[in-house]
């Protein structure tokens, strides 16, 4: 499976589909932000294709991010996929101009729900056409990534129905993850500059009260940042830390195993994968509640806060790494029935899709 979080998920969705519903259908990827990589390799049968070209292949990559320059071909029967707000606002764009040339009642497209969206932004343009995808629902059949981020629509009148997907753990991740490396003092921080959810000012924050509380106690411990490149001007305190930007699969595999302590914060009602993984890794982890979302329900080695208030927080990371040094790593403490060990219920979820994909042809 190729990449993470929600690339990954919506690629696994895809495939799952493409191997349920079978030759009958043909089938498209679409880019439409960041072009494929040179790297790419289409699978046996598959070929990239032009945006305009139509019936070369039953199965084709499509680079959209110079679609001013192409037209793309829709066909009568299309039904499309969105993974994100902006792709959701093409698919209804495009299922509305397929009801009027091929004179037809409006198709649904399918909406894979990965995160609360318009919450990406501060109030502006962005934000209102984000949320106006989910106020529409009678344009498309929804798949909610975690029961989480469904419990939160449903609580603020989202009327939304549809699947709710329970992702498994990135299969790469867990292979590269080995039980038997012993642990080290290493503070683990996921920080995304691009991605201001994720809170990388308080992150920085938190390590700078800490360290500066209690040096002697930290004076042994490697703290490092992963996520995305971060420069001076991202972090003025980078000293504190080890930058490592974003990593292949297997050296975050080989981190997780080697870290005994996460810090990972994410405002918004998805969970974030890098919390669970970290857990799932034996390591403490220590990350934010938001509305109805508390981590520490999902897993035994998670440990959440409600308020942001660096030197409480400060003091709940020296609780948590001196535990880790004294009782060590703790395996297979997951509360739920579905990420850890491989568990999902993508079987139900494709099957209930193809249904709904069935009942627009």
């Amino acid at each position: 499976m190729l990449g993470y979080a929600g690339i990954s998920e919506a690629l696994r969705i895809f495939f799952g589909l493409k191997q349920a519903l079978g030759e009958q259908f043909d089938f498209r990827i679409i880019a439409t932000d960041i072009e494929f990589s040179d790297q790419l390799v289409p699978e046996s049968g598959a070929m990239i294709a032009d945006l305009h070209d139509d019936g070369q292949s039953s199965f084709v990559y499509s680079d959209g991010t110079q679609r001013r320059f192409q037209n793309l071909a829709l066909r009568q029967s299309d039904i499309f996929i969105a993974t994100a707000w902006w792709t959701a606002a093409h698919a209804k764009r495009l299922a509305r101009q397929q009801s009027t040339f091929f004179g037809q009642p409006k198709k649904k497209f399918i909406y894979l729900i990965q995160d609360y969206e318009c919450g990406f932004y501060a109030w502006s343009s962005r934000s209102a056409l984000a949320e106006s995808t989910y106020r529409q629902a009678d344009d498309f059949f929804a798949i909610f990534n975690t029961p989480i981020l469904q419990e939160y629509f449903a609580k603020n009148d989202y009327d939304i129905a549809g699947a709710v997907y329970k992702p498994p753990m990135n299969e790469e991740i867990v292979r590269h993850i080995d039980r038997s490396v012993a642990k080290q003092k290493i503070v683990l921080i996921y920080m995304r500059p691009s991605a201001h959810r994720n809170c990388l000012e308080f992150a920085n924050a938190v390590v700078h009260t800490a360290k500066r509380s209690d040096p002697l106690f930290w004076r042994e411990w490697t703290f490092v940042a992963i996520g995305e490149k971060i420069d001076g001007s991202d972090l003025p305190n980078d000293s504190l830390m080890e930058n490592r930007g974003r990593l292949s699969l297997r050296e975050y595999g080989d981190l997780l195993s080697r870290a005994m302590i996460g810090l990972s914060f994410m405002v918004s009602p998805h969970p974030s994968y890098p919390p669970l993984e970290m857990a799932a890794a034996g390591m403490r982890v220590l990350t934010n509640t938001y509305a109805n979302k508390n981590l520490s329900r999902l897993h035994g080695n998670i440990h959440s806060f409600d308020v942001f208030d660096t030197e409480q927080v400060a003091r709940q990371l020296r609780g948590i790494a001196e535990d880790a040094v004294t009782s060590g790593p703790v395996w297979d403490a997951s509360r739920i029935d579905w990420f850890f060990d491989g568990k999902t219920n993508l079987g139900p979820v494709i099957e209930q899709t193809c249904a709904e994909i069935m009942r627009q042809i």
